[in-house]
């Protein structure tokens, strides 16, 4: 009976064990993931303006993008918001989630990355057919 006992006990034992060992890599994931959301930087440049001429906006990274007056099928002649991103260190890179990868699931080295949206008053642009805006990518050595 003794025996029965101390076997109950030891079983008990070793599986709050079990159950503190998962709660700790619970807690250390939430833990590293909260570090990781605290390292993020919020890179989001916004620029407003209204359309009326050819337009070359350069980032704080620069990255210069040039905007002709007629890029897009849907604006009306109001305001609108460029929103800019710019990575170009590879810890801002990994922080942020990005990497490239090719169809046959290759990982592609990078030397910069960028993520461009226009909006007029809150509605998404769409580029006219056959018209393109132009980015010149800074000419900077990737940082370790």
């Amino acid at each position: 009976m003794k025996r029965l006992a101390f076997l109950l006990i030891a079983v008990l034992f070793i599986s709050c064990q079990e159950d503190k060992k998962f709660e700790t890599e619970i807690s250390s994931i939430s833990k590293m993931q909260n570090i990781t959301n605290l390292l993020k930087i919020d890179k989001l440049q916004t620029f407003e303006f209204i359309l009326k001429e050819d337009t070359l906006f350069v980032g704080k990274e620069g990255t210069k993008i040039f905007i002709p007056k007629d890029l897009f099928k849907n604006y009306t002649n109001g305001k609108i918001t460029f929103e800019l991103k710019e990575f170009y260190a590879k810890e801002d890179m990994i922080l942020n989630g990005l990497s490239t990868i090719t169809e046959k699931d290759e990982l592609l080295e990078s030397s910069g990355m960028f993520y461009i949206n226009f909006k007029e008053e809150g509605k998404q642009l769409n580029i006219k057919d056959g018209k393109n805006y132009t980015v010149e990518i800074a000419n900077k050595p990737l940082s370790n």
